[in-house]
């Protein structure tokens, strides 16, 4: 959202669809929109229109923003209102991750699988698929009776390869200990607001650790950089970075800030993943609101 005066100029956000009998529709200017998106979950989009009649159900939509497509997806719900005004869609929608979410895997135990079998057989049918350099085959899946292929997905990357995927809406999927971000320098020109949560009850105070030779818990870490504070911890295993602490950042932007999960961002001092991207319009214009945690500096 730009201000020319008291005039707003808004991004230009085009919305099409396509019918059950393959008919492409151009829904137009949405009235309202938004669009949420969240690490591990499927993106979703709200939109409103007015419209002549109620359409033929729709089967996929596809929202364009300054020409750039930033949303497709599958309707969930398409909502049809009479008012004195005329007849208006509310348009709800997820974005092809849904897929991942909504398909079962069938139970079955499988050995040793590579990636490149896990795409293959449980993501190329839903037009995903894995870029890694880890070519060898690793432990076992064992899928268990109304599992979502996300759910084995996210079991078998954690359990294997201590990681998480990062899962792009054109479809790739890489491991997150793999995975380059871009970074991105927001205009702090262009802030309209931000908030700032200190996460004090995430400090732990000291880690105790078992000895290898006994194996009684009898190996001390403290924190000495977050002090007064005790809370004491047991674990197996960890290292000195299990003592950062990260704190919760939110900024609103005024526009739509071009950005995606997982690239670093960076502003007012602070720097971070993001987490979560809300792209707003609303009578006042277009906003963006991105969260993310930054490292606490204890200042």
């Amino acid at each position: 959202m730009v201000r020319e005066g008291n005039r707003i100029k808004r991004n230009n956000i085009l919305i099409y669809a396509v019918t059950l009998n393959g008919d492409k529709l151009l829904l137009g200017v949405p009235g309202k929109f938004t669009l949420k998106k969240d690490i591990g979950a499927a993106s979703v989009m709200k939109a409103s229109f007015r419209v002549n009649s109620k359409l033929e159900r729709l089967i996929s939509v596809t929202a364009e923003c300054d020409g750039e497509v930033i949303f497709k997806g599958i309707p969930d719900e398409e909502i049809y209102k009479r008012t004195h005004r005329g007849i208006y869609l509310e348009l709800v929608a997820r974005c092809n991750i849904a897929m991942l979410l909504d398909n079962e895997v069938m139970p079955q135990e499988i050995k040793n699988p590579t990636l490149s079998f896990f795409s293959r057989k449980f993501l190329e049918p839903y037009g995903f698929y894995i870029k890694s350099d880890y070519k060898k085959g690793y432990g076992e899946i064992k899928v268990k009776k109304g599992a979502s292929v996300l759910g084995v997905m996210n079991g078998f990357f954690s359990s294997v390869y201590k990681t998480s995927p990062v899962i792009k809406e054109n479809g790739r999927v890489y491991l997150l200990n793999e995975y380059v971000p871009n970074e991105i320098y927001a205009d702090e020109k262009k802030l309209i607001k931000a908030e700032f949560t200190r996460n004090n009850y995430s400090i732990v105070s000291e880690y105790v650790l078992p000895d290898s030779v006994t194996g009684a818990y009898n190996v001390s870490l403290k924190n000495t950089y977050h002090t007064g504070i005790t809370r004491k911890k047991y674990r197996e295993a960890m290292d000195e970075t299990e003592f950062n602490i990260y704190n919760d950042v939110k900024l609103t932007f005024e526009g739509f800030l071009k950005a995606e999960l997982y690239d670093i961002i960076e502003c007012m001092d602070e720097r971070g993943m993001i987490e979560s991207i809300l792209y707003e319009r609303d009578p006042t214009g277009d906003k963006t609101t991105v969260l993310f945690k930054s490292k606490d500096t204890g200042v």
